[in-house]
Order: C-alpha cells, then structure tokens, then sequence
C-alpha cells in the first residue's frame, strides 16, 4: 500500500515575522496600506488554504497588537499582569489599568468580546480604517484629555477575556484563535491540542477572568468610595451581567452605569430583584439596527433595560469605535445628576402614527416620531468637550476610495447620517428636563 512518510510531507508555511516583510505598512493616515499598492487595504483571503491563510493573518495581528500596546502605554497605562504580581515568565493574563486607579473617583471597567485581543476593539476597522479608531487609543486619549486632575479624571480597567491560552514554550498569553494558527509539524499535520497545563490559574475561562478582575481590582476601589461605570461587548457584557446579578449585594454600593453591546434583545434570566431594579434604571443597551442611532428599539420587557438602536447592521465590533464618545457623555450625565433614572420609551400606537396604505405622508409621520425629542444645547455634558463621536467626524482627507461597501458597514446615505446626529445631540438631557415623548 503506497503511503507518505513523514518526511515526505510538504513543509510548515513559513511567513516574515514583520508587517513589511508581508508587504505592508501603516502610512501617514494611520492605514494599514499595501507598500506595492498604496491604494490597498489588507488582503485576508490570500489561499484556498485555511492553515495558511490563518498562519499570515496571525502575523499581521501580532504586529497590530505590538503596536496597539505601544500606543497604549505612550497614552498613560500600565500592561499588568493577572494574577496580581505574577512574574512575566510565569502563566498571567496581561490587562491594560490607569497610572491613577489609586487616586481616581470614578472608573471604567471595559470588557470586550473573548475574540478580540487585548487593546484591539475591531480588527476590520483596523484593517479598513485607521490603526487609532480600531483600537483602544482613541477612546483612552478622550479619557486622558477629559480631566487635567488625575482624581476627577476616569481610571480605566481594560480586561482581557480573549488571551487565555498559555504558551509554554513562547511563554505568552494567547487567544483561541492565535492558538489555531501556531506553527505544526508539516503542512498537513492536525493543529496543537491544548491541554490543562495550558489554562491560568484562575483565569481558566471568560467569566472567571472578569469575576477575578472585580474581586482583585475592581472591589478594592469601591471600598475606597470609587463609582464604576461599566462597558461590555457582547459575550463580555453576558459575563458581567451574571456576576453581578449572584453577586450584587458585593457590588452595589460602587456600581454608578453600564452600557452593553449586544445583536438583539435577549432574555438576561436575571434572578436578582435590586439587581434587576438598578439594571432598568442605570443601564442601556445598543443593538444591531438600521434605525438612526440612539432611536429606542422594543426591547425593554424583554432585556429589562432601555435598548437602542447602534445604527449598525451586522458588526457589534463597530459600535464601540465610532459611538464611544456617548456613551462617555452618558456617563458623565450620570456622574452630573445621581439621581438620574432612565424612563421607558413610550412607543405610539403604530397605525395612528403610520395612517393606512397609500397615505401619502407616511415617510413624514415616520420622520416625525424619529425626531419626537427633547432639543437641548449641544455638549451640555460633553464628555472631553467635543461631545461629538468620532465616528460622525469622518477623515477630511479621505476621498473614500478605500471604503467598504455602505451595506457591509452599515455607514447609511448622508440623510440617515444626518438622522443620527440629530437624535444623537437631542440623547442627552440635562437635570430637571422631562421629554413628553419620555424617550430618554
């Protein structure tokens, strides 16, 4: 019977271990650009081979990655290892914290999707973009720039629910997905099995890092008197949740806001009842919609908390990069006025608002109650002062060439844009302000 040794077997793909050496580099708008051809983003698909495919795309990610922890700690924070005090040769989970979570009133403890790595908010806003908005940099920067005083301004807490995997060898914290993509013995070979010895202590799996970052970090600043507001991506913001709700008499007490990022409305099943309370009240959920953003989406019975619509149509990963900016001033509202509780939407009966078939004013009517909201001044409670996302800014030097298609972004036409800022300026409304529609 013919068969193949081992040695006859084609070779492991060998790639360069930098960004040019794949033919690549990030120009002066902060794109990462093809060197032969200035005008192309990354190309992922580059082979009908999978391993290959994934084996060139981990080194591209671990040159973003180099690069986003390098931003990261020129903008103010420190690369720590959890457990606490673990020596970097030892199994740990490297998070990014604040030089001022000492000193710092308040904090944001951010918790991102298990797929990203540490730092990284959206890979293809990376890639299609520019390196600054795909990451964490921009976000911290408005935080650094928010307050001159270390005390009044934000600490920050960024978990790491993706690198979980221990590398022995390499001694480093990897994700599932740069795991797959580890060097094998040929072409052909099955990928590398992890193992018990490959989990860390403690941070075997998402909930238990995040449930170990509230208990280590997190406990120890609401003891002292720190409020903590509270950002989690999809299964990241499922984690967070069903802590708090078995663990709520632990946290209430420094527990201030929560914004969470999901697909769609879902059954929470929480059991706690003050938990459940200070959920409606204090937190808000952004859900794939194509309605502007900001406009209330039903969701409330059914999630237990006002949901919104994030004007995205399919990738959670863009919210958080181009709508951090309310979610600050939402914050900062709340930090502003403590007694602040959000009201459920009112939703008018939809055949009085959308008349019969061939009415001719429907288009209207629909307008109408989009924009049926409180008009306040802009940047009441602007959070850095520009209380305007980047995200509705755009690149005055971009001409657009290298844009994903709008229906693969879930960009609209420049009128839906113009929809959103509107509702966006009207989402915040100051102290003492009731809106007749009660949309906020």
């Amino acid at each position: 019977m013919f068969r193949y040794k081992i040695e006859h077997l084609p070779g492991e793909h060998h790639f360069p271990a930098d960004m040019e050496g794949l033919g690549y580099k990030i120009n002066e708008k902060d794109q990462i650009r093809m060197i032969k051809y200035p005008d192309q983003p990354f190309h992922y698909k580059s082979s009908t081979d999978e391993h290959l495919v994934e084996m060139r795309r981990e080194v591209m990610d671990r040159q973003i990655r180099h690069e986003a922890d390098h931003r990261l700690e020129s903008a103010g924070l420190d690369k720590i290892t959890v457990p606490l005090n673990t020596p970097v040769t030892d199994p740990h989970v490297p998070i990014f914290v604040s030089k001022n979570l000492d000193v710092c009133e308040r904090v944001i403890f951010f918790v991102g999707e298990a797929k990203q790595d540490l730092g990284i908010l959206s890979g293809r806003i990376v890639g299609t973009e520019t390196v600054a908005k795909g990451t964490m940099q921009k976000f911290v920067e408005s935080l650094q720039n928010s307050e001159k005083d270390p005390v009044k301004r934000h600490g920050l807490v960024i978990a790491n629910p993706g690198q979980l995997l221990w590398h022995r060898r390499a001694k480093v914290a990897l994700s599932y997905r740069s795991w797959h993509a580890l060097p094998r013995r040929n072409a052909v070979a099955p990928g590398i099995v992890h193992t018990k010895k490959n989990y860390i202590r403690g941070h075997e799996n998402a909930t238990e890092h995040i449930e170990s970052l509230l208990k280590d970090i997190i406990l120890p600043m609401i003891n002292r008197g720190c409020k903590v507001d509270i950002i989690g991506v999809d299964d990241g913001a499922l984690n967070i949740i069903g802590i708090l709700d078995a663990n709520w008499a632990t946290y209430k007490m420094g527990s201030n806001a929560m914004v969470m990022l999901t697909y769609s409305p879902i059954d929470l099943g929480l059991t706690d009842p003050n938990f459940r309370d200070w959920f409606g009240k204090r937190a808000r959920a952004y859900v794939l919609f194509s309605d502007p953003f900001g406009a209330p989406i039903r969701g409330r019975d059914t999630m237990g908390c006002n949901v919104y619509s994030a004007h995205e149509d399919h990738a959670i990963e863009s919210i958080m990069p181009n709508r951090y900016q309310t979610f600050l001033n939402y914050f900062s509202m709340i930090e502003h006025c403590p007694e602040f509780e959000n009201e459920p939407p009112r939703f008018p009966d939809l055949p009085e608002i959308m008349g019969t078939w061939g009415d001719e004013n429907t288009e209207d009517n629909k307008e109408e109650l989009r924009q049926e909201v409180v008009q306040v001044e802009e940047n009441v409670f602007a959070f850095g002062g520009d209380g305007v996302d980047d995200g509705d800014q755009g690149d005055a030097n971009d001409d657009g060439d290298d844009r994903v298609d709008d229906n693969e972004n879930g960009q609209g036409t420049e009128e839906e844009q113009g929809q959103s800022s509107n509702i966006t300026n009207s989402h915040v409304v100051p102290c003492g302000v009731v809106s007749d529609s009660s949309h906020w």
